[in-house]
């Protein structure tokens, strides 16, 4: 076992040797070592593996004591995990995020910031969603505690089990848990959708989306045209009208 000094936390992955979180390198564990103050992951009884809870937590609380760990950060965490650090996928996961809990913690799905100011289309995106999002999602379900679409007093059965495995594994991800439990979860979805189920773990996997990657290229260059254009269109006029009062001035002179 092997324990990042600064977050606490214990990770079980032999190959593993910064912290995932803080990316601080890791201590190796000796037998002797205490672990009062860390987030073990084995049962006291029987060294077994312990499941999380279902229970939804606000995902920055995820992870106890870190208080420093914004949202932008757990996005980024998530995002390295499963290898995606697009747009459209921090998109998404902002977007299931919302769904969680009773309360919306926000309106927009993505919170707007300086990279906005890069990604125009995604701005103009993130607001239109927003708006369906808070029409369409406004019944809550106690199981697996996501808001979902639809009137239905109960919720469909699939995508509340689908709901509380995208939490289990979210929640494994940012407690360091998904090092020890990773295999369940891929055994687990294999299975799902060799029966035809949809499996959250799989989803997250798994670019839907193949153009993604390029889809942010795109983006990030129709932004920079698009600045480049109106701070011409401003500039161009100043600066005529600058070398214009300087040729008049010149030509008073002159005379």
């Amino acid at each position: 076992m092997k324990k990042c000094p600064h977050c606490k936390i214990v990770f079980h992955h032999p190959d593993r040797t910064h912290c995932l979180y803080c990316d601080t390198i890791l201590a190796i564990l000796s037998e002797d070592d205490p672990l009062d103050d860390t987030i073990a992951f084995l049962s006291k009884e029987d060294d077994s593996v312990v499941l999380l809870s279902n229970d939804i937590k606000p995902l920055e609380h995820a992870i106890r004591d870190k208080d420093t760990l914004g949202q932008e950060n757990i996005r980024y965490l998530i995002g390295n995990y499963f290898k995606s650090r697009t747009f459209y996928y921090f998109h998404v996961l902002s977007r299931n995020e919302l769904k969680m809990g009773k309360e919306y913690k926000r309106f927009f799905i993505q919170p707007f910031n300086f990279v906005f100011l890069m990604m125009i289309p995604w701005a103009v995106i993130n607001v239109i969603d927003s708006l369906f999002f808070h029409l369409k999602y406004r019944t809550y379900c106690p199981i697996c505690k996501w808001k979902y679409a639809g009137q239905s007093v109960r919720h469909d059965a699939r995508e509340c089990a689908y709901n509380r495995e995208y939490t289990l594994v979210i929640n494994a991800i940012l407690t360091g848990f998904i090092a020890r439990i990773e295999p369940t979860f891929q055994s687990q979805a294999m299975a799902e959708v060799k029966r035809g189920q949809p499996s959250a773990y799989h989803d997250l996997c798994v670019r839907k989306n193949r153009y993604e990657k390029a889809l942010d290229v795109v983006c990030l260059c129709f932004s920079c045209g698009l600045m480049l254009y109106v701070l011409m269109a401003l500039l161009v006029p100043l600066i005529t009208k600058f070398f214009a009062s300087l040729s008049n001035f010149e030509r008073v002179e002159i005379e």
